[in-house]
């Protein structure tokens, strides 16, 4: 018992500890994953208004130049 006994304590520890672990560091590559993941669809969103800006603006241009030419 005397030599089983720091074995059997340090196995549990072991298994405790790796358990606490395994689960911090999967909390953290989730929150790290969503955070990615926030930012990547608020700049997608960004780039779409622009791209819709653009072609907005693309129109009324092409809109006036249709108009001189017409008159």
């Amino acid at each position: 018992m005397f030599l089983v006994f720091p074995i059997i304590v340090s196995t549990i520890f072991a298994y405790i500890s790796s358990k606490f672990f395994f689960i911090f560091f999967i909390s953290l590559i989730a929150i790290i994953f969503v955070v990615f993941l926030l930012l990547i669809t608020h700049l997608n969103s960004v780039v779409e208004i622009f791209v819709d800006s653009l072609w907005y603006n693309a129109y009324k241009d092409n809109k006036k130049t249709f108009e001189i030419e017409e008159n």
